[in-house]
């Protein structure tokens, strides 16, 4: 989980509990496929940082909106091996990106990394359109401020839970910054 993530998370997921999924995740896709645009000229590492740190706000609204879609596309019965195909997919993307990557890189550039990427959230969101994502009428989304309320609430509420939520957040910007100024030199 990115740091973006951790500060967008009590919003993202009660917009997602209010808006259309599917428009959600197609707003997602399209914003990240520009932002990636962005990182083919992006030198400076303080750029990079801030598309970086874009491209994960952006990102934060795809995972909850997901969530609430799939149980809105599949029926109750076959959720379990829904969410199962999707991790499997999930990691198989996980393990073949670098391939992926390195391929791209050896036959074209670096840059073609970036126009991929761009295209393959631009693929996912022309797909995304295809679904049919409606609520029933009785699932109606609790208010958001009270979502939200509750879980600043809950995170407030054990001082070494928020500590740990803190120092978790810090680790992984720092993490994420030092990886990508040494994969810079």
């Amino acid at each position: 989980m990115c740091s973006s993530d951790l500060m967008l998370s009590p919003w993202t997921g009660t917009l997602a509990d209010r808006w259309n999924p599917r428009r959600i995740m197609m707003a997602s896709d399209l914003v990240r496929a520009v932002l990636v645009l962005f990182l083919v000229s992006a030198s400076a590492p303080s750029r990079v940082w801030i598309v970086s740190f874009a491209l994960g706000c952006a990102s934060s609204f795809f995972q909850p909106a997901m969530s609430i879609a799939l149980p809105l596309l599949v029926p109750r019965e076959g959720l379990a091996a829904a969410y199962a195909r999707l991790q499997q997919s999930m990691q198989v993307v996980r393990i073949a990106s670098p391939a992926v990557a390195s391929a791209l890189v050896s036959g074209f550039s670096e840059r073609a990394c970036y126009y991929v990427d761009s295209a393959s959230f631009l693929f996912s969101a022309a797909m995304l359109l295809t679904l049919r994502c409606v609520r029933p009428a009785h699932s109606a989304a609790p208010a958001a401020t009270s979502q939200w309320g509750a879980g600043v609430r809950f995170l407030l509420a054990d001082a070494r839970f928020a500590r740990l939520v803190l120092a978790l957040a810090a680790a992984t910007f720092a993490d994420r910054k030092s990886t990508r100024l040494n994969s810079s030199h």
